[in-house]
């Protein structure tokens, strides 16, 4: 189907695709090649370490200053749309350019190439961690998962300085920290960031430099339409109490890659309310695998991938590399049915102010939801023995203090964590 898609003209395609690009598009523009979307995405992923704010830094340097696929105002738009939008930024904002410049398998290539390595790689660690001596884990496991506290402790300080900056945003956001806190549930955390988004239309003012129109226009395609309807089709279903376990995978990964606003770090409640909640996996093996995804270029969601090769071992329902594809497939699927269809009408929500009220209190509520799951689970659990709180002190002035990037810091606190098993010290 792809050589098909690369020997295909331009119009036809077009055609096919169901898009077209107005006059602010040039013409070298719509000549990108499949092939050359995908190993640009592709080197992309490869170096891609530090989150989504170095992703999108190296998207901007990448596609609007170096190839000038996108003017500022076009890149900055899309980067609004993505975090309004729930799932991950840098991952939809690469899916957006590559659906702009060649449709359905322009979106395709782009995910795939900034995807793949990650992939590999937490399969690879995957295989790593369940052919080794459980006793040889131990001090590295314990080493990364200390990791996870000063990672999370900084995502939950930067999100607050971004999207708490009012004496309301920050009232949502502490009310969601207090609710979550107290009635820790999968399915009141949904409840809490609808009715934060509740709280955002009735109570937030709206900013008088916001919304700004949309450089570029994607004309309405019946099956982005269809698509963004069967996003909510598919969430819906994954509250369902359907026995299977390829089913179980699929609504777990699915509701959390459908139900997380405000970056990458927010899927740490969702999936561990229903994996580690579900017995699925233990804290220990989930906290190792999210301090593991911080040392590897690529999205936060390849954890997706780590969980799968665990759970493929533990059910033995089939090759573990297949139960991880599958698992990374569903928690991205709710991006390949929302983007493209609100690309379409992007235009048309962006003159909308309700519609920026409501994701600001959106933004806010899950700044607190991820506060309450820093405290607990992560902090409550990490700080009872004094082995797991001298790695923390270690790791947090490293995070914190030194210039070190993420990645190393991650892999350094692996080294002392296996150090210190070795000499008995933890």
């Amino acid at each position: 189907m792809i050589l098909f898609g690369l020997g295909m003209s331009n119009y036809s395609f077009e055609v096919i695709s169901g898009i077209k690009y107005n006059k602010l598009m040039s013409d070298s523009s719509s000549k990108i090649s499949i092939s050359h979307i995908l190993f640009t995405f592709l080197s992309l992923g490869l170096i891609a370490f530090g989150g989504p704010t170095a992703h999108l830094s190296l998207f901007k340097k990448e596609f609007v200053d170096k190839f000038k696929w996108l003017t500022t105002n076009e890149y900055v738009s899309l980067i609004s749309l993505c975090q309004i939008l729930p799932g991950p930024t840098s991952s939809q904002v690469g899916f957006s350019i590559g659906y702009i410049k060649r449709g359905w398998l322009g979106a395709f290539a782009a995910w795939l190439g900034f995807t793949f390595p990650a992939f590999c790689i937490v399969v690879f660690l995957g295989f790593g961690i369940l052919s080794a001596e459980k006793g040889f884990l131990n001090g590295v496991a314990l080493g990364v998962s200390a990791v996870v506290v000063p990672i999370v402790a900084q995502a939950v300080l930067s999100m607050t300085m971004s999207f708490c900056k009012t004496f309301t945003t920050l009232l949502i956001a502490f009310s969601s920290f207090v609710l979550v806190l107290l009635f820790p549930s999968p399915g009141f955390q949904v409840l809490v960031i609808l009715l934060s988004g509740l709280f955002g239309l009735m109570f937030l003012e709206p900013s008088q430099k916001e919304p700004s129109l949309l450089n570029f226009k994607v004309n309405q395609s019946f099956f982005s339409i269809v698509a963004l309807f069967g996003f909510f089709v598919f969430l819906a279903l994954s509250f369902f109490p359907v026995e299977g376990f390829l089913i179980s995978i699929f609504s777990g990964f699915y509701r959390a890659g459908a139900l997380v606003f405000g970056g990458g770090h927010v899927v740490l409640p969702f999936l561990k309310s229903f994996f580690v909640d579900g017995n699925f996996v233990s804290l220990d093996e989930f906290l190792t695998g999210y301090g593991l995804v911080q040392a590897i270029p690529g999205p936060l969601f390849a954890i997706s991938g780590y969980l799968g090769m665990l759970l493929g071992e533990d059910y033995s329902k089939g090759p573990q590399v297949l139960i991880a594809l599958f698992a990374l497939i569903s928690i991205f699927l709710p991006t390949f049915l929302i983007i493209p269809g609100c690309l379409h009408i992007w235009h048309i929500l962006q003159r909308n102010i309700i519609f920026f009220k409501m994701g600001k209190g959106v933004n806010a509520g899950v700044v607190g939801l991820l506060l309450a799951n820093f405290i607990n689970p992560i902090l409550f659990n990490m700080v009872q023995e004094m082995g797991s709180l001298f790695l923390i002190i270690i790791s947090s002035l490293l995070l914190f203090v030194s210039r070190l990037p993420t990645w190393s810091i991650v892999i350094l606190m692996g080294l002392i964590g296996f150090l210190l098993s070795i000499t008995n010290l933890i």
